[in-house]
């Protein structure tokens, strides 16, 4: 079977949220790359497996498929997929709590990105670095690289790293007091999410949820969170983590202390499993229901 077709019916998978079996169709493809000695695909295999791992949670094979990818596409000088590989790396790192290391690497992709006129990559590098200042209550960095970022997705007319781009943006909208703002940015990138990144929708959904809430409407935030989980069901990585913390937050703010508890058990023992550290977001969210937790029993 041609590699191509593995890789593009593993595409197909995630896209429809079935991780498990992309992987499968990867797993075949880099047997077939590596038998007829295309170390070229093998490269670009090796890439897809990596993001396909840290998708699913899975941080220890993620770290491997990444540096060996690394490894493949310096040798063959494959600067475009380097790129999007350093980018990868860049968010493995992010989601562990090792912010100096995902800046470095996010970084390091910009540079060669530019030289081979792969916009798009950098796009992601800055995309993810708007993120990482984000999460580092740098906020207006954080907005003015998302900018930048969609300037180049829209230049590129690529919508998905424009939808989640957009989405990150309604994210730090929220969490600096803009709900209404915050409302508007994830409600419009949601349907688009849907058809090429469920994940991604998923994890939008949860602050839906959050500013159901906050707003009393507890029908429409276990929605959301019903609809997220679902669309994460198959990662057990950060993400599912964070999601597991907001419905943590939504049954405090409806005052199921049990439900909280479970929840940030379940949400700690992801923390634990991934090797995550406190500065990464899961990290924080874990923190931060805990802390809620603490406050709503005193």
């Amino acid at each position: 079977m041609k590699i191509r077709t593995l890789t593009g019916a593993a595409a197909c998978d995630l896209v429809r949220g079935r991780a498990s079996s992309a992987r499968s169709q990867l797993t075949i493809a880099l047997t077939v790359a590596r038998k007829n000695g295309e170390r070229v695909h093998e490269g670009h295999v090796l890439l897809s497996l990596a993001l396909t791992a840290h998708r699913q949670g899975d941080l220890k094979d993620a770290e491997g498929f990444y540096e060996q990818a690394l490894a493949i596409t310096r040798d063959t000088g494959d600067v475009r997929t380097e790129t999007a590989a350093l980018v990868g790396v860049g968010t493995y790192y992010d989601d562990l709590g090792r912010p100096d290391d995902a800046e470095a690497a996010y970084l390091a992709a910009i540079g060669p990105a530019k030289a081979c006129g792969e916009r798009t990559h950098e796009a992601g590098a800055l995309a993810n670095l708007a993120l990482l200042y984000q999460v580092q209550g740098r906020w207006d960095e954080s907005r003015r690289y998302a900018r930048a970022a969609m300037k180049l997705f829209l230049g590129t007319g690529h919508k998905l790293g424009l939808a989640i781009t957009h989405g990150n943006l309604g994210d730090l909208d929220y969490e600096m007091g803009a709900r209404e703002d915050a409302r508007r940015a994830l409600e419009a990138v949601i349907p688009t999410l849907d058809e090429c990144d469920p994940m991604a929708a998923g994890a939008f959904r949860s602050t839906l949820a959050l500013i159901c809430a906050e707003e009393g409407d507890f029908d429409g935030a276990y929605a959301y969170l019903d609809t997220a989980e679902a669309q994460l069901s198959e990662s057990h990585g950060p993400d599912y983590g964070k999601v597991r913390c907001r419905r943590g937050i939504v049954d405090l703010c409806r005052g199921d202390l049990t439900g909280a508890r479970r929840y940030l058990a379940e949400a700690t023992a992801i923390f634990t499993a991934v090797g995550a550290t406190p500065h990464s977001e899961l990290g924080r969210a874990v923190a931060d229901l805990r802390a809620q937790l603490a406050a709503a029993v005193r």
